[in-house]
């Protein structure tokens, strides 16, 4: 188990975060923390802690408090990490090695004795990883910690010296140079890193700036503290004065190193490409790598342009101890490029129509890693080169990079992921600096702005800036190069045009602008193949080869599969399994390309609208084709891609098509509750399309399935009886059947159990006529629920009824949902073991077929039984799920049922003034929406009301309740998960 405090307080078990809840229990434990193996006093935990309003019994709530903090403290085999309790206070039992702070001390005690510079920057780059933002972030401004919080700061401070030095050490002045910069805006008033950046800058050969360095040292010791500077800090100016030999670094090879081993010098040119910065989050990859690059003597990397190849072929180089040649082939053509290139490299002539074999057999001697970097251009010449140095050189290893395979014999392809993204959902700065690609962008961030850090102010920014681009290294580092001139607010916005803001003007290479890097691939194409691709920017998300044929392949005139494959190997497109995607990077380009012939543009767009019309036609269950869950490899990536037809269909003046696409959604509206637009456009499409056709009457349906997604049931209700008497009169029984499924369910969220009754016997009746068993499956489900909230004393019959033909259909969507309501059941009679199985059950098989509705009412009834059985840290983490997929779905009723399942962990949690504010809020969506609660959430929730009054005086309850009627879901959710 990690015990993490410096930064947000973490707690790691075996890979996992332990939720440790906000507030005074993450701050009990980060104080025990900060005092490891130290007794701390009763009164100073009660004063920490309630500082200004202690409770009447204080002694007997740190208690409480204390043995809560204690469950969530999981035991582990590396030692006890327990909270003790001793005289008059209590004592946190952990290991050292399992703090990151005090991690953070020893290796700043162990650096200084270790005489490798590459194995001691190793060293402190580990320990400055482990440090996430300012210590004991939960006691910021209490003078507990002060004393430890500026200790840490120091020890952070001595750390980023000892690694300038290091750097140093090793000849990397570059990276030291704006390190020791940094360093000296952050703490002008220490001396050290002015000393080393003075040393830095004279080493690149810039005495005068390095002077400055002194001069404004001088002036601001001065006029803060009225001192002179240091006499190491003098002495060090003299040295630069004089132009001193003792400023230049140790010659190469006589560097320090461990007794008994030696290091061989860096060949010549190798600086040139040595990275300067620290390669982020690549670990994954380089420690694969590492071993595979030990028995496998070709490796190529490939990926998209700007997907980082070159960066992690150098930090790969860099690390080992061999020869290295490192050859940029982005310039040669065909073989008189490639050969002198290798040759120059590895110091050997190439003479006139030299053959390849003649070139090999030259380097038969050589021992060490050949690195060619850039090689699509020239693949096929490439490849025969290789070959050749393979036969003819065994103690040579080859590493090469390329947007496609080379094709060598014996060749290992190793395609470099993007680096791993936030959670599109994340709202925590710990969950969103988690991700590789927002640390990459912090540390290119802080380098243009060094005051720059994540926050909650700005972790959504951060975490959508590094969505948008695909967590592409090249694009991050280009978006993060403008964070001096723009906020991370405002930088997500300017990203709509990526292709414009990815720019840096200070680099002179082929990747200073993404478009630069994108067209470098889109140019090696032929016209059929880059009209296809173009027309590809159309999908918004994944799509499938049938969707490609039908969207881009339409008259072109080319063997479309082989098309599509010869993009993807060329990292244009990118593949899952039988999924293909565009990068939104790669997109916005594509997307630029197409936009130059209108009428070229609107094809592909409208063919895009077709094809999901087409799947939408074939996948509506009941419709003779594979069902909703069957169709699962389509529908699990087309919502971007539904949004975005319909999108253009209702801004290009296809209105009619729009509203064929919005009547064929009637089924998944309630699985998915998405398309805040369709408020707009059933309006439209209703006004389009003749009021006595199909189409009508079928929009009528699909609004009213809609309406009740956005708990608008009167709308539902209104909807969906025309609808029904429509499709009646049209003689269409199935469609009328599936409307009255939609009506049923919209009474029945208004508490009219009767009348939902009735209308679900009805569609059952019709399913059966035309034997929908599907359809007449559902309404046996829905009418259960019914019964069960009607409290009928048929109840238990039709619950068994529904699992029974829930299981026999085979449809994991139906099963889930009787079983959650057969959970719920359990719930309402104490039982509250076997709720919590069933509803574990639904849970996962709600999970599996993708029904998000369907799992938020899991996760419901999860926590009821979690509540019910005192398990409340696992209530408060399935309410706390729940609320955030129901903000994500626009769900009223499911958010207020989350903040229902919350009041009742206040409750039993003493929290009274929460309970009653999370209480009022539930209360104003319900009367807002008009839906009413389950009878047995209302008795729960009644209990808990005569809880929170018997505790509070009536003015404080008063007061709570105004308050939490205007409660942001969004902050009640950020206090939850925090």
């Amino acid at each position: 188990m990690d015990l993490r405090v410096l930064g947000p307080l973490e707690v790691e078990h075996e890979g996992r975060l332990v939720r440790i809840r906000s507030g005074r229990p993450r701050a009990l434990l980060v104080a025990l923390v900060l005092r490891l193996d130290q007794r701390v006093s009763t009164d100073a935990l009660i004063d920490l802690l309630w500082p200004t309003d202690p409770p009447r019994n204080s002694a007997n709530a740190l208690q409480i408090l204390v043995s809560h903090v204690r469950k969530a403290l999981p035991a582990t085999d590396r030692g006890p990490a327990v909270i003790e309790t001793v005289d008059r206070g209590y004592r946190l039992r952990a290991a050292a090695e399992q703090v990151d702070a005090y991690r953070l001390e020893q290796a700043a005690a162990r650096a200084p004795t270790e005489p490798d510079p590459r194995f001691r920057l190793e060293l402190l780059n580990r320990a400055l990883a482990e440090w996430r933002g300012p210590p004991a972030l939960e006691l910021e401004g209490q003078p507990f910690a002060e004393a430890d919080v500026a200790r840490l700061q120091e020890v952070r401070l001595t750390l980023l010296e000892q690694r300038s030095e290091a750097l140093l050490e090793l000849g990397d002045t570059a990276d030291a140079v704006v390190r020791l910069q940094e360093l000296v805006a952050e703490d002008p008033l220490r001396e050290r890193p002015s000393e080393l950046l003075m040393t830095a800058l004279y080493r690149q050969g810039r005495q005068a700036e390095a002077l400055e360095v002194y001069d404004r040292a001088r002036r601001t010791l001065l006029d803060e503290l009225g001192l002179d500077p240091g006499p190491s800090l003098r002495e060090t100016a003299q040295a630069v004065l004089r132009q001193s030999a003792d400023l230049q670094r140790p010659p190469q090879g006589q560097r320090a190193v461990d007794a008994g081993t030696a290091h061989i010098d860096p060949p010549p040119g190798m600086e040139s490409w040595r990275p300067l910065d620290r390669l982020i989050g690549r670990d994954e990859e380089v420690a694969r790598l590492e071993g595979l690059m030990a028995t496998r003597r070709l490796v190529t990397l490939t990926g998209p342009g700007g997907a980082g190849k070159t960066r992690l072929a150098a930090h790969l180089a860099a690390a080992g101890t061999e020869a290295v040649w490192w050859v940029d082939l982005s310039q040669a053509t065909g073989d008189e490029g490639v050969l002198p290139a290798i040759g120059q490299a590895t110091h050997v002539a190439v003479g006139a129509g030299q053959e390849v074999t003649v070139f090999a057999g030259r380097h038969a001697g050589h021992r060490g890693l050949l690195v060619l970097d850039t090689c699509e251009r020239v693949r096929a010449v490439v490849s025969s080169v290789v070959e050749a140095l393979l036969r003819a050189c065994p103690e040579v290893r080859i590493l090469t990079t390329s947007r496609q395979p080379l094709g060598a014999a014996t060749e290992l392809v190793w395609p470099v992921p993007p680096l791993s993204l936030p959670h599109p959902d994340a709202v925590s700065t710990a969950e969103v600096g988690r991700s590789a690609a927002v640390q990459l962008f912090l540390d290119r961030a802080t380098s243009r702005r060094p005051d720059l850090a994540l926050s909650t102010a700005n972790a959504a920014a951060v975490a959508r800036i590094c969505l948008l681009l695909d967590g592409l290294p090249l694009a991050i580092e280009l978006a993060a190069g403008h964070a001096a001139s723009l906020a991370p607010a405002e930088m997500v916005r300017v990203l709509d045009d990526r292709l414009r803001i990815l720019v840096d003007e200070t680099r002179g290479d082929r990747q200073s602008t993404l478009r630069a890097t994108i067209a470098w691939s889109h140019d090696q194409l032929r016209a059929e193949e880059a009209r296809f691709f173009e027309r590809l920017s159309v999908f918004a998300g994944p799509f499938s080869i049938d969707g490609a044929l039908a969207v881009a392949g339409a008259g072109t005139g080319v063997d479309g599969v082989q098309v599509l494959l010869t993009l993807a190997r060329q990292s244009l497109v990118a593949s899952t399994g039988d999924r293909y995607r565009l990068l939104d990077t790669v997109r916005a380009f594509a997307e630029e390309r197409l936009g130059v012939d209108p009428a070229e543009r609107r094809g592909a767009q409208r063919r895009h609208a077709e094809w999901h019309l087409r799947l939408l036609a074939g996948g509506a269950p009941g419709a003779g084709g594979q069902g909703v869950e069957g169709w699962r490899g389509e529908f699990r990536g087309a919502l971007l891609d539904l949004l975005a037809a319909l999108s253009w269909c209702f801004s290009a003046g296809e209105t009619i098509l729009g509203a064929r696409l919005l009547a064929s959604l009637w089924w998944l509206w309630p699985r998915e509750g998405v398309f805040e637009e369709a408020s707009e456009w059933f309006p439209a499409a209703r006004a389009a399309v003749d009021e006595s056709s199909p189409l009508h009457a079928a929009l009528l349906a699909s609004a009213a399935s809609y309406a009740i997604s956005h708990g608008d049931l009167a709308s539902a209700i209104s909807d969906g009886r025309v609808a029904a008497q429509r499709l009646q009169t049209l003689g269409d029984r199935q469609g009328t059947a599936r409307v009255l499924l939609a009506l049923g369910i919209a009474h029945w969220g208004r508490g009219e159990h009767t009348v939902a009754a009735e209308v679900h016997d009805r569609a059952s009746a019709l399913f059966e006529e035309v034997h929908d068993s599907w359809g007449r499956a559902l309404a046996t489900v829905l009418r259960a629920r019914t019964a069960l909230d009607a409290g009928a004393p048929d109840a238990g019959e039709r619950l068994d009824a529904a699992e029974g033909v829930a299981r026999r259909s085979g449809d994991t969507h139906l099963l889930a949902a009787a079983l959650v309501h057969r959970a719920r059941a359990a719930v309402a009679t104490a039982d509250y073991p076997q709720a919590a199985a069933l509803a574990r059950e639904s849970l996962h098989l709600n999970e599996a077929h993708g029904h998000r509705e369907g799992w938020v009412g899991s996760l419901h009834t999860l926590g009821f039984a979690s509540v019910g059985s005192g398990e409340l840290e696992a209530a408060a983490d399935a309410f706390g799920r729940a609320l955030q997929a129901a903000l994500a779905l626009h769900h009223p009723g499911a958010l207020a049922e989350s903040l229902d399942g919350l009041t009742l962990v206040a409750t039993a949690e003493g929290r009274w003034e929460d309970a009653a504010q999370l209480s009022a809020r539930a209360e104003l969506l319900r009367a807002e929406h008009g839906i009413r609660p389950s009878s047995t959430t209302a008795a729960l929730l009644e209990e808990a009301r005569s809880a929170v009054d018997a505790a509070l005086d009536e003015s404080v309850a008063r007061r709570a309740r105004q308050q939490g009627a205007a409660l942001d879901l969004d902050q009640v959710l950020l206090r939850v998960t925090s």
